[in-house]
């Protein structure tokens, strides 16, 4: 399934080289196994058992165009997105508020239009959004 570790694949984006996984711009968390069959990252219980889930999505300044890219929502264990310095645009979809683990979300420097999705507001761990005015 999508984020799950197969070292041997070179088209597993986790795969086997630390967080930082295959793809360029994609980090990968819970790749440590440790006690009680917890995985762990920087202190926090990140995945139970073996297998890693893509967690970062880091994509500033590579002349990306169009809207906010739809696909991010088959990944729900993101924890940050980064899209800042790019050339998107349109509105802020709304959908991202199913990403319960979201934490981060930098879209600085781009065309976006509208306001924030109020239901952005009820994401149980968004510490930081960052848009242009």
């Amino acid at each position: 399934g999508g984020g799950e570790s197969c070292p041997h694949c070179a088209d597993d984006p986790c795969g086997s080289h630390g967080y930082h996984g295959n793809w360029e711009g994609l980090e990968c968390r819970g790749d440590w196994v440790i006690e009680d069959g917890w995985s762990r990252w920087s202190g926090q219980k990140s995945a139970k058992g073996p297998c890693k889930k893509i967690t970062n999505f880091h994509l500033p300044d590579r002349g990306l165009e169009g809207p906010f890219p739809e696909h991010l929502k088959y990944f729900p264990n993101l924890h940050e997105i980064d899209l800042d310095s790019n050339n998107m645009f349109g509105e802020l979809p709304e959908w991202v508020a199913c990403m319960t683990n979201l934490i981060e979300i930098d879209l600085e420097e781009n065309d976006f239009t509208g306001t924030i999705p109020r239901a952005w507001g009820n994401l149980p761990q968004l510490e930081e959004v960052e848009v242009d005015d």
